[in-house]
């Protein structure tokens, strides 16, 4: 499957997640079954990627883990001050990108 055409003047954009590894080693779209690489040929170890900004996303996690790591994420208490009579916690938008993000650095390190 061949990359979704772009403007001349438009950067590529990754992929939409989740992505996984499907049973014969390639990186897919989960669901949907979608390739974002396959192998140049039999006996290749030769990545090919369908879309350049695919790629630098793969080559900066190790960096955006790292970066999120540093931040070290807390939940707030399900009382903290800023739910309070205000909005549960669930609906917090600010606490929604912690878990977000506590659950995007469970899953790097394989322990989602």
């Amino acid at each position: 499957m061949s990359a979704p055409k772009k403007r001349s003047w438009e950067k590529p954009k990754p992929t939409p997640g989740p992505w996984e590894i499907d049973s014969e080693g390639f990186i897919t779209t989960v669901g949907k079954y979608e390739s974002i690489t396959e192998y140049a040929g039999c006996g290749s170890h030769e990545v090919l990627w369908h879309n350049e900004a695919d790629k630098a996303l793969v080559i900066a996690a190790p960096t955006m883990l790292e970066a999120l790591e540093g931040l070290n994420l807390v939940m707030p208490p399900e009382n903290a001050q800023c739910h309070v009579g205000i909005l549960p916690q669930s609906r917090c938008n600010h606490c929604n990108r912690i878990k977000a993000a506590i659950a995007a650095i469970a899953l790097a390190k394989g322990e989602a």
